[in-house]
This record gives C-alpha cells, structure tokens and sequence, in this order.
C-alpha cells in the first residue's frame, strides 16, 4: 500500500505570471517547502483548470468515504447485484488509489 500525502489537501495560485496553482497539505509553510506540495496544475494547459483543482484537492476526503462505504456495506450485496457491482468498481477505485491495483 502506498501512503498518500496526508489531507485535506488545499490550493493557491502560483507566483504571479506562473500560470500554475498549487495543491498542499496542511503542513505546507512557504513555496521552499516542497515537501508538502501534492501537484502544481498548469492552469494554461487545462480546459477547466478549477474543476481539475477542486477534485484533486478532494482526493483524500473521497478515498476515506470509498473505504468506509466498502467497510459498512462489506458482505450486504450478491454477485448480481446493482449494489454488488458499485462495491467491486469502489474496491477497484481504492485499490488504484492505494496502487495494489493492477494498471
């Protein structure tokens, strides 16, 4: 299992003329503290750089709900199932976030 950066993740624009923002944890301080910087996202090269942004950001916050989801509904569906189903993609989701998905 891989470990993420620690959440909720955060942004702000990049210096000024940069075209870029700049998601972080919360443990990020200046823009030396490359540690803490999840990704920068171009804002020129992408259609909907506020979108892109927005669900990056809410990465963390969405793997925990997927996790919890499987957890509480674990065992409740058959094969067959709608719920079934949605529980076998959600697996998937959390096993590529987690990378011990296959590619």
């Amino acid at each position: 299992m891989s470990d993420h950066t620690p959440g909720p993740w955060e942004w702000k624009a990049g210096p000024v003329g940069g075209g870029y923002l700049i998601v972080y944890s919360p443990s990020y301080r200046a823009a030396t503290d490359a540690e803490h910087v999840v990704c920068e996202l171009r804002v020129w090269q992408r259609p909907s750089p506020n979108a892109d942004r927005d669900l990056i950001c809410a990465a963390p916050e969405l793997l925990a709900a997927l996790i919890e989801l499987v957890d509480y509904d674990e065992g409740s569906s058959e094969e067959g199932d709608y719920g079934y189903e949605v529980l076998h993609r959600c697996k998937a989701a959390i096993n590529k976030a987690k990378g011990t998905g296959q590619q």
